[in-house]
């Protein structure tokens, strides 16, 4: 498998390759990261052996800057060559049966060694890339690129229905097996974890917002809110290009005793800092298809962890907050409606240990294990014995 980013933070990658782990396959990982405690081989907790290389960090293109050219692209790439060259001496050192590339940036890079080898694809595209924020000058380029590897791939994966409608029209492609991003199935204890970090008293409510603070997420939105809802405590629990400027705001509109920042936690303790908060926030804008078509992988995990939650009214996430009855859905640029959602919340105890119920009945269809039989069958057809 390779993933041109982190483990640290890709729990995608890491469920995927843990399943194929515990069904007898050996599985490598190959990943890219800047950070010195990284880099280097070492054994997975979930049973996959996991190679990091060292690549430059993230900014321009991949950080979501808006406006990347073709020159800009090219730039970019010339300057990540030794990178990919490092990327790929590790896959090619793997000789698998089966190569995964996880989203676009991995994908030319894992096919051309897998072609080298003679060897089958499997393409998990996390995300509609062409449509993605940062990447919209570039899009019919990189549209192409992923079409033509995607029809040369032996199968494709993504994260939701719309999405796996959208790559069969779009590339010509049998349509996608969906696997969403559910965390893996677990039971975290209510703690007053958060409240202990940083020194709330043990009665406030917590609202939280966890992963990247990053464009178009809703933040500034949610902290424009804030003061709308004076009877709760706002979180974010996370790292990103934003954080500055989010943490600049705050103390421009005197929010300090009310909104609090954590870095980011290992994806497999995240649970636990999760399961402490009261209400869970996911307000992702309506700026690409990308968003709208997305379910978001947070809404997975605050339903693990029992919280209600607070999310865009977009079809994916619809689907889900109203199967189950999880909380409340809102325009995520009307902030009168945001603001009205979380009053009812964080006032209405009753009405949050409702939500709290339906969450908690509903985290073992929504967990990883429901799907993890689709997953191993489609490497079942693919003949896979051995490596990947």
């Amino acid at each position: 498998m390779g993933v041109w980013g982190s483990l640290r933070h890709d729990a995608r990658v890491a469920r995927s390759a843990g399943s194929l782990a515990r069904a007898g396959v050996s599985v490598t990982v190959v990943a890219a990261s800047w950070r010195d405690e990284e880099l280097g081989r070492r054994r997975h907790p979930l049973g996959f052996e996991a190679v990091t290389v060292r690549r430059r960090p993230p900014r321009g293109l991949e950080a979501g800057a808006a406006g990347a050219g073709p020159i800009r692209l090219a730039g970019w790439l010339v300057q990540s060559v030794p990178a990919y060259w490092r990327f790929m001496r590790e896959l090619w050192r793997t000789s698998a049966d089966v190569y995964h590339a996880h989203d676009l940036q991995a994908l030319p890079w894992v096919w051309l060694v897998a072609r080298l080898r003679r060897r089958p694809v499997v393409y998990d595209a996390h995300e509609i890339s062409a449509d993605r924020s940062g990447f919209r000058r570039i899009g019919r380029i990189v549209a192409a690129v992923e079409g033509a590897l995607a029809r040369r791939s032996a199968a494709m994966i993504t994260t939701t229905d719309m999405r796996a409608d959208y790559f069969a029209r779009a590339y010509g492609v049998p349509r996608p097996i969906v696997l969403q991003n559910r965390p893996h199935y677990a039971e975290p204890p209510r703690t007053r974890r958060l409240h202990d970090a940083l020194g709330l008293p043990a009665d406030a409510v917590v609202v939280l917002y966890q992963g990247g603070l990053q464009p178009h997420r809703g933040l500034f939105t949610l902290l424009d809110v804030v003061p709308d809802v004076p009877s709760a405590h706002f979180v974010f629990l996370g790292d990103g290009p934003l954080r500055s400027k989010l943490e600049a705001r705050v103390r421009q509109r005197g929010l300090l005793t009310r909104v609090h920042f954590l870095p980011a936690v290992p994806w497999h303790e995240l649970a636990v800092w999760t399961a402490a908060a009261d209400v869970g926030v996911q307000l992702i804008e309506n700026t690409s298809l990308n968003h709208f078509t997305t379910d978001s992988n947070k809404l997975f995990e605050y339903v693990m962890a029992g919280l209600p939650v607070v999310a865009s009214n977009f079809p994916e996430i619809r689907r889900i907050v109203t199967a189950y009855r999880l909380g409340e859905l809102v325009d995520p640029a009307d902030r009168s409606s945001i603001a009205a959602a979380l009053r009812r919340l964080t006032t209405g105890e009753h009405l949050r240990e409702q939500y709290r119920q339906n969450a908690l009945a509903a985290r073992r269809d929504l967990s990883w294990e429901t799907q993890e039989a689709a997953f191993l069958n489609l490497y079942a057809s693919l003949t896979v014995h051995e490596d990947v």
